[in-house]
């Protein structure tokens, strides 16, 4: 419903729902259970887990590994476990993970500032997120990862004064000064270029440009704007 208010020729209809929720969402009651907010108030990291057994033994290592990890943390407290007690706490939980970045869009029309989603990968040795540059108007950061790869979603926020475009160049090109790859799990669309490797790839598997034209910044043309004949 959101999306087809914001889709309207309307004047603001675009910030319209954004504003609302930003105005409204302290006055309504919290999303999620008593339990789990209170986690997200002691706690500033927060692994979410859904487990399922196999018939093989799985779910039972799992959970020895978890206690073992838990017990040899230091100090003691600083890390806890709790399993979700009802489906409710469940349903709550997992609906929880997929309003993380709308809101960040809520939270950049509420504040008046520019927002950035990005996805990228850091090498598989890489023990901490990178640092975002310091010089591009940065003023919060949301940041999200997948438990297992060094995949990262980060939302990035920027105040109304700053060149968007170049910030977003910015902060693509500081990540692969680090050995990052952005994007990542959601591809290029037609955001960002590709490399010139994986451009290749993408026209010897759709010599015709029929699949995704435009993909990377390459050639919305077909047959990426060469010769159509079956002889070139």
């Amino acid at each position: 419903m959101k999306l087809w208010f914001e889709a309207l020729p309307i004047p603001f209809g675009d910030i319209f729902c954004d504003k609302m929720l930003w105005w409204l969402n302290p006055l309504l009651p919290e999303s999620l259970p008593p339990v789990l907010m209170q986690q997200g108030r002691d706690f500033d990291h927060h692994v979410l887990i859904e487990l399922t057994e196999f018939g093989n033994g799985e779910l039972q290592r799992l959970d020895g590994l978890l206690k073992e990890f838990l017990a040899e943390t230091e100090p003691k407290g600083k890390a806890k476990c709790y399993e979700c007690a009802s489906q409710q706490e469940k349903t709550r939980a997992i609906l929880f993970r997929f309003a993380v970045q709308p809101a960040i869009r809520t939270t950049c029309v509420g504040m008046g500032l520019q927002g950035l989603l990005i996805d990228y990968a850091m090498p598989k040795n890489s023990a901490q997120p990178p640092e975002m540059p310091s010089d591009c108007g940065i003023q919060l950061r949301v940041s999200c990862a997948h438990l297992g790869c060094n995949v990262f979603h980060d939302g990035v926020m920027f105040g109304p004064e700053v060149n968007f475009e170049e910030a977003k160049k910015t902060v693509k090109k500081f990540i692969e000064s680090q050995g990052g790859k952005l994007p990542a799990e959601h591809g290029h669309g037609t955001e960002y270029e590709a490399p010139l490797n994986t451009q290749q790839r993408w026209q010897n598997m759709d010599p015709t440009n029929a699949m995704n034209p435009g993909v990377g910044h390459t050639s919305r043309l077909r047959h990426y704007g060469g010769c159509s004949c079956n002889h070139c």
